[in-house]
């Protein structure tokens, strides 16, 4: 009998959840709930945190309905010191944000001495001096925009995994927030965000600073929703642990801009500093095996959907240590644990491989947007006809390889697969049968890793499809894209990652985006700002032959 009045109380908290939802898309109500989201936001925003409470029920404090809250009833005012319009000027006058502070923070800040801090050279003018100084202090400088105060937070919050950190600093009336991200740029300063003003003023380009509002309403969505949880570490006297954290999913970047960064850090007097490094991806192997320089208790792993609440709950102050130049030392440690993870065969054939064959042509294959339409027709002409020059070359094709630990292929990754394995069949219906070929389309990435390093040449679609075997490699080779691409996004190819990402002199050679046609049926994307970059394309497969043979014809190797 005890039992019933818990489950009638049961029945009756269903029902009012069910009737506060029902209800929470008519005007008044939704208007009430937007005012409380308001009201947490506010008690977060004090200069000192008391106490903090609200009305709405935990069940209506989910991320995706506070977004689209924020998106119908909020407006934000985003400031580009750069480029500012008169109205800025004014508004910042109004406020009494002074531009020579927001400039300030775009610098390395004086205050420690920075002569035993590594001066990493890289092919930009972006500050990442201060992912050291961090966890050389244990905490994290800011100019405040008002006063121009040197302030320290070891405050972090996180929203997302992979998404920008928040550092929280208290300014001389308001709390503001250092937003610091874009693996691209090896974790750089982006932006400042002013709750009080609602106003986000830019730290670099717009271009990749601002990638628009929804990385400020997912950051407020995170501030109300877990605001009880903020609450408890925004107040938590205890000096938090410091951790480097490794959050990056994709293959490319990780290399690129996690690996690089780690590596900085991979010694004895940094790995006294930090309390672990926390990981959530490791798409080119074990972290403990690529960096083994750091004590067994110091490789910490959650997953994706852990690491948020793992931050507050365990009171932890996180830096991403980044970088952008990748190194043969790097691309050495990548190729030992691939090794190391691969059955002895593969290393066996491909060295195999490489004694009876020259020239050795990597090919990769891509679909989805910006994709070469006839790329299997393309790569057997080109293989058939080097075949007809060179007895011995062999052929190999790349496509999406499976990263380390992606132990669960989910439908997009499939499906990718799968199109590229009806790629793959026609190449090889279509190649000559003398051909030695390799395939590494839906295998693990430590395969093509392991035969990258026999290669002469590629032919690569640009994207981190090249990179891959360009930095792997160090070999020549040849890019294709659409029109846009190759003729520059935003006027000139000098950024991109082929040419900025390495000190190596072996560099790729781009196709003229004259001999292309571009063909619609792009897919719309996320971030629509680059749809315009995302166009099919066609050429005449000649035009690559012809380069690549000279390639071949300058090569140091010039038999088996």
């Amino acid at each position: 009998m005890k039992k019933i009045p818990t489950l009638i109380k049961n029945v009756l908290n269903k029902t009012l959840a069910l009737f506060l939802v029902a209800i929470r898309h008519l005007p008044r109500f939704a208007q009430n709930e937007y005012r409380q989201y308001l009201y947490i936001e506010k008690q977060l925003s004090q200069i000192k945190l008391n106490k903090i409470s609200s009305i709405l029920p935990s069940f209506l404090l989910n991320k995706p309905s506070i977004r689209d809250s924020l998106l119908r009833n909020s407006t934000y005012r985003v400031i580009d010191p750069v480029n500012m319009t008169h109205d800025d000027a004014e508004f910042i006058k109004r406020n009494s944000i002074f531009i020579e502070y927001i400039e300030a923070n775009k610098l390395p800040l004086t205050g420690e001495n920075l002569n035993d801090i590594p001066a990493y050279q890289e092919k930009d003018n972006y500050d990442r001096t201060f992912q050291l100084q961090t966890i050389k202090n244990r905490f994290i400088k800011a100019i405040c925009p008002r006063t121009g105060v040197t302030l320290h937070s070891d405050r972090s919050l996180l929203p997302e995994a992979g998404g920008s950190v928040f550092y929280r600093f208290i300014g001389q009336e308001h709390p503001f927030y250092l937003a610091v991200g874009r693996a691209g740029m090896g974790y750089i300063k982006t932006f400042l965000y002013m709750p009080d003003v609602q106003t986000i003023i830019l730290l670099g380009d717009n271009d990749w600073a601002w990638l628009g509002r929804w990385e400020i309403d997912q950051f407020r969505a995170y501030l109300i929703s877990d605001y009880k949880k903020i609450f408890g570490y925004l107040t938590n006297q205890t000096i938090p642990g410091i951790y480097a954290l490794l959050d990056q999913y994709h293959f490319a970047h990780h290399i690129w801009n996690t690996l690089t960064g780690l590596s900085k850090i991979a010694t004895k007097e940094y790995g006294d500093l930090i309390d672990s490094l926390l990981i959530t991806n490791e798409p080119m192997g074990p972290i403990d095996q690529l960096f083994p320089e750091f004590e067994k208790n110091q490789y910490l792993r959650l997953s994706n959907s852990e690491i948020v609440d793992f931050v507050l709950e365990k009171n932890l102050f996180v830096i991403r240590p980044g970088g952008t130049i990748v190194t043969d030392e790097i691309m050495d440690r990548i190729y030992r644990v691939a090794i190391d993870n691969t059955v002895p065969y593969y290393l066996k054939d491909a060295q195999d491989f490489r004694a009876k064959h020259w020239p050795i042509l990597w090919a990769t294959i891509r679909t989805g947007n910006r994709s070469w339409h006839m790329q299997a027709e393309g790569i057997a002409n080109i293989a058939n006809k080097f075949k007809k020059i060179y007895p011995n070359f062999a052929l190999v094709v790349d496509g999406y390889a499976i990263p380390y630990g992606e132990d669960i292929i989910n439908n997009k990754v499939t499906n990718v697969i799968a199109n590229e394995e009806v790629v793959a069949q026609k190449i090889r219906d279509l190649l000559d049968v003398s051909i030695e070929v390799r395939f590494f389309v839906g295998k693990p990435i430590f395969q093509s890793v392991i035969y990258s390093r026999f290669i002469d040449v590629y032919l690569a679609h640009h994207g981190s499809i090249q990179h891959k075997i360009a930095w792997l490699s160090n070999k020549p080779g040849l890019v294709h894209s659409n029109k846009k691409v190759l003729s520059g996004i935003g006027g000139t190819k000098r950024y991109y990652a082929a040419f900025t990402s390495t000190k190596s002199e072996v560099l790729p050679h781009y196709l003229d985006p004259e001999i292309m046609t571009d063909i619609s049926g792009a897919t719309e994307e996320g971030d629509s700002r680059w749809d315009f970059a995302l166009s099919h394309y066609d050429f005449d497969d000649q035009h690559a032959f012809d380069n690549l043979l000279k390639i071949v014809l300058l090569s140091d190797r010039k038999t088996v």
